[in-house]
């Protein structure tokens, strides 16, 4: 359980929603840039095989994202703001799209799908957000976004560091981040969005910060650091 002081407590409570966001963003900016190093440090040793396995992966995290935001959509709509229908439906495309813009790269470098398993860290990341949502329905929209949202952050953080750190050795590797920035960036803002209109308690607030603190950001960084990892030993 995340136990913050009472001065802390009392400084969240007087903040505007758009205060909060902001104050979010501060908060985890250590997180967020450790995220930027994952990517750099790792591209910068990664050969053709570590691409491969490291593609794989990231494939099926592309398709496990169109699903669990496909789901969302589908099955859950009534615990959904409806300004927001045509917003998810937007990112379960997204996340299609780069699917099929991650698997034409993989498929490039001479790899493939077949036999792929998915690591067991990058299952959890994609099952905690409905999961959460419904242990607090009235929460369900702060608590899915808090839990899938705030990993597309921490993947633009990501995803600058290999685009940074690819420099002229993989051009294609750079190209392909420079057309999924934009759509991260925007998956991203629909946890600010929500936050900008539900974080108007202070209840509201201290559940952001522990679903993240608590769940989404400890799952995000096993996952990631984890897939480094393992494609640096081929093994994905």
């Amino acid at each position: 359980m995340v136990e913050l002081p009472k001065e802390e407590i009392e400084k969240i409570d007087r903040m505007t929603p758009a205060e909060f966001v902001e104050y979010f963003k501060s908060i985890n900016k250590p997180h967020f840039d450790r995220h930027y190093r994952y990517g750099y440090e790792w591209i910068t040793k990664a050969d053709r095989g570590a691409i491969i396995s490291w593609l794989r992966q990231g494939t099926w995290n592309e398709w496990a994202a169109a699903a669990v935001v496909a789901k969302l959509v589908k099955e859950y709509a009534e615990y959904v703001d409806p300004e927001f229908y045509p917003i998810f439906a937007r990112q379960v495309a997204d996340e299609a799209r780069h699917w099929l813009l991650r698997h034409r790269l993989l498929k490039r470098y001479g790899g493939s799908m077949e036999g792929f398993t998915p690591i067991e860290e990058w299952v959890r990341v994609f099952e905690l957000p409905l999961k959460l949502a419904l242990e607090r329905p009235d929460f369900f929209q702060l608590r899915f976004t808090s839990a899938l949202q705030v990993v597309e952050w921490t993947s633009v953080s990501h995803h600058r560091g290999v685009e940074d750190g690819a420099g002229d050795r993989y051009p294609e590797i750079r190209a392909l981040f420079r057309e999924l920035l934009d759509d991260e960036l925007f998956h991203w803002s629909i946890a600010e969005r929500t936050w900008l209109k539900m974080c108007n308690t202070l209840e509201a607030k201290l559940d952001v910060i522990r679903i993240t603190q608590e769940y989404t950001l400890a799952t995000i960084d096993a996952a990631r650091k984890k897939r480094v990892e393992l494609s640096m030993e081929h093994k994905i």
